[in-house]
């Protein structure tokens, strides 16, 4: 009686790990090109503050230790970004001995924000900089 429980409570976990990476999968089907496409800069509008971004991104930035809170406890600062409804391309300074900028493509698939690319660049100030010194870098 103790092994057929045992093997009903296997087979039990087993199909909810089987349906929830059937799920988990469905919504990363999108390939990196597939995402890619979905990013076009010039319909970015230039955002000055991390509190003009929708909740959802910023929780996405949020678990990429960007401190979208302004409570100077996360090593990312934002600086200066751009959004539109599928994508957003952020700058942000890493904070640390010798601090660094970033520059990151966010894209909006289904509900769900994906981070696209991470590049490391010198500071810019503004929507437009941004955009010209990302197109210059390999995706």
């Amino acid at each position: 009686m103790r092994t057929f429980t045992f093997l009903a409570v296997c087979v039990a976990i087993l199909s909810i790990a089987i349906g929830c990476s059937k799920t988990a999968l469905a919504t990363s089907a999108l390939s990196t090109a597939e995402l890619a496409k979905m990013y076009e800069p010039s319909s970015l509008v230039e955002v000055r503050q991390v509190n003009d971004f929708p909740d959802d991104l910023k929780s996405v930035l949020s678990n990429y230790n960007i401190d979208v809170a302004k409570s100077h406890t996360r090593p990312g600062n934002f600086m200066v970004g751009g959004l539109s409804k599928t994508a957003a391309l952020i700058e942000y300074e890493d904070l640390g001995y010798v601090p660094s900028y970033h520059a990151a493509v966010y894209v909006r698939a289904g509900a769900q924000w994906h981070r696209l690319w991470d590049w490391p660049i010198s500071p810019v100030y503004t929507l437009r900089d941004l955009i010209t010194v990302t197109r210059s870098l390999p995706p």
